[in-house]
């Protein structure tokens, strides 16, 4: 089973939990997540085939830190800079220049992904209404 075929059954299982929670479909901003992309902004991890059974299953990215928008809960893991639902208001050219600055863990720590990371960061708390100082 590829990724893209498991990732439209999750959906697929989510859209119906969704019809089941909310059979009326008033709860447009769930189902647009559900239908546009990561519906709980988390990474969806990879496939991993069992051995001993050779069936199919979604083995989890390990969350290793929070998101760093202000007052966001989620944790992400080590390859992302923050939740998809934070990470979706970075502007295009900002996200690109965090993308191109991270290559792999040896890039951390760099002024390139440092300046990158601080910019996205800045600017989604902008956008969420908080500001730099606490």
């Amino acid at each position: 089973m590829t990724d893209e075929n498991l990732e439209k059954r999750i959906r697929a299982g989510l859209a119906d939990a969704a019809a089941d929670v909310d059979p009326t479909g008033t709860l447009a901003e769930l189902r647009a997540r559900i239908d546009g992309g990561d519906p709980l902004g988390l990474d969806w991890g990879r496939e991993v085939i069992d051995p001993a059974t050779g069936e199919a299953h979604l083995e989890a990215a390990p969350m290793t830190h929070l998101c760093p928008a202000r007052r966001c809960p989620r944790m992400v893991p080590d390859h992302l800079l923050m939740c998809g639902i934070h990470w979706r208001l970075v502007p295009a050219p900002i996200a690109r220049a965090v993308n191109a600055a991270y290559r792999g863990p040896e890039s951390v720590g760099t002024p390139a992904l440092i300046a990158a990371q601080s910019a996205a960061i800045r600017h989604v708390n902008r956008a969420i209404g908080e500001t730099d100082a606490d």
